[in-house]
């Protein structure tokens, strides 16, 4: 997860304690972190991704945090609705370096070391800091 010279590599690190449950999860946090990204740069609100796809904005939501994987149908029409690719959206690693950091916290967090320490796990959000998620970080190496 970290480079010789201290710099972070965020983009598709995983923790050295996962399991191949936690591995699945990944995938979707990877997945939802390209599905939000292309929303915010096309100027969507979640409900008018939500719209274009025929879904509630809560399943939208549960996609774009990696709590939910979506059919191939609905990767289909998220691709269309975000003027993309399924392929761009299934690419194996986080869109830009803060999405890096939110998915390797969530990784982190859905680890064995949080659930064996008794750690509640936080939720990441935009106004989560990135010095905040890197400390969560250093701290679980």
């Amino acid at each position: 997860m970290f480079c010789e010279d201290g710099d972070m590599t965020l983009l598709h690190a995983v923790p050295a304690d996962a399991s191949a449950d936690t591995h699945d999860a990944t995938d979707a946090l990877t997945l939802g972190r390209q599905v939000r990204e292309r929303r915010i740069q096309l100027g969507l609100k979640l409900e008018q991704l939500a719209a274009a796809v025929d879904r509630a904005p809560s399943q939208i939501s549960a996609i774009e945090n990696g709590k939910r994987e979506p059919s191939l149908p609905m990767l289909r029409a998220l691709a269309l609705a975000l003027q993309c690719t399924v392929d761009e959206l299934l690419v194996d690693e986080a869109p830009n370096e803060r999405a890096g950091l939110e998915i390797a916290v969530e990784r982190a967090q859905r680890g064995s070391v949080f659930s064996a320490l008794g750690i509640q796990p936080i939720r990441v959000s935009k106004a989560t800091s990135d010095e905040t998620l890197k400390a969560i970080l250093g701290l679980h190496q």
